[in-house]
């Protein structure tokens, strides 16, 4: 009679951990996860990677290819993302078809455009990117700017690089790729 007791307890404990659990993926995958993936299938040049999900973070990386502008394409993955994972921080990665020669073209420029940002002299930015651009040999560059960042792209064949930079002291540099 007691060894039939706990048994019962044991299954009854048992299936609530598969119905506590089960329900928790079946939340994450239908009300989160299956929402952004369709949220990024509808953004031209966006290719969803991976999702990472925690409690107070959800983590996108994506491979971007062929977009006309870096900086509507990461506004428009911000306005779809975000009513999705409602208070979570959204941190987006890009993966790109970098190479050296892209590498090198950015660390040239990117002491300049620090000191842009620093001196918040954001005009500068402009001159720096063209000016990489023709000693780099890049084929095209993109840059732009919000109230929170500084976003560049450069671009040679079919290779591509996208940095986005904070404009305030306090944030590091936390989309790169």
């Amino acid at each position: 009679m007691r060894l039939k007791n706990w048994l019962l307890t044991f299954v009854v404990f048992i299936i609530s951990l598969i119905v506590l659990f089960g329900g928790s993926f079946l939340y994450q995958d239908f009300r989160i996860e299956k929402p952004i993936k369709e949220a990024i299938n509808e953004i031209k040049g966006v290719k969803l990677q991976q999702i990472q999900l925690d409690k107070e973070k959800v983590i996108l990386t994506l491979d971007v290819s062929n977009i006309d502008n870096f900086v509507n394409t990461y506004h428009q993955i911000e306005e779809r993302v975000v009513p999705i994972i409602g208070k979570r921080e959204l941190q987006l990665h890009f993966e790109s078809n970098q190479d050296q020669a892209l590498l090198h073209a950015w660390n040239q420029a990117y002491f300049d455009v620090a000191q842009a940002i620093d001196k918040n002299e954001y005009s500068t930015i402009p001159t720096v990117v063209k000016k990489i651009k023709s000693q780099a040999h890049l084929d095209k560059v993109g840059y732009g700017m919000d109230e929170k960042s500084v976003y560049i792209d450069l671009h040679a064949g079919d290779k591509s690089l996208y940095v986005i930079l904070p404009r305030k002291d306090d944030q590091v540099v936390k989309n790169h790729g």
